[in-house]
């Protein structure tokens, strides 16, 4: 197979194995059914129409935690997908969140249900970290984490009930930990504004 060098590639690779999946029914698509059931609210919308309506790619440790936040017995990962490796001046390995129950995986970048096995085998899928049962505080933080450098994921970030509730040491100490300054001022405010409201 070897290495993939550009982020066409890349892309280019992994609809082939999410492809290939759905034709042999390994995969099936993230359908109406199964974001209905995704009712945990995030400001006035629930997880199902976020993940329905937003362009998910790009943004897997985002959206996993969302969906994984949902029901206590999904098991967030985080990880690599091998197959998925970039050589090109440097090696870089491909980072990648999925969100597992039972023998499946829920892919938020692909939108779909992979069968486990399958997963792991075509994306070599190695595990670095596993989140369940996981605390308001765990979420928060997760989530600071994940808004790094992608603004477009701050607006709904300040609507999770687990942010609103985190202390604004805890946002700082993330912040400062994991974001860029501008990134970083950005989420401090809105926590700072929330606190003075609700005096």
């Amino acid at each position: 197979m070897g290495y993939l060098k550009t982020d066409r590639q890349v892309h280019k690779r992994s609809n082939n194995i999410v492809g290939k999946a759905f034709k042999i029914k390994k995969a099936k698509s993230f359908d109406d059914k199964f974001y209905s059931v995704l009712t945990k609210k995030v400001g006035n919308k629930t997880v199902g129409e976020i993940l329905k309506q937003n362009e998910t790619n790009g943004c897997c440790y985002f959206y996993s935690l969302l969906l994984a936040s949902c029901n206590p017995k999904l098991k967030l990962v985080h990880g690599y997908l091998r197959a998925l490796d970039k050589v090109d001046y440097f090696f870089e390995p491909f980072g990648h969140a999925w969100v597992e129950s039972d023998d499946f995986v829920y892919d938020t970048s692909c939108k779909a249900v992979i069968e486990k096995d399958y997963y792991y085998k075509m994306f070599k899928a190695e595990e670095s970290q596993e989140y369940s049962n996981m605390s308001e505080k765990q979420i928060a933080t997760l989530a600071i984490e994940a808004v790094e450098s992608r603004p477009r994921l701050i607006s709904i970030l300040k609507d999770m009930k687990e942010f609103q509730s985190a202390s604004l040491e805890l946002v700082k100490n993330v912040t400062d930990d994991f974001l860029n300054e501008k990134a970083a001022k950005k989420i401090v405010d809105i926590k700072i504004e929330q606190k003075e409201k609700s005096k």
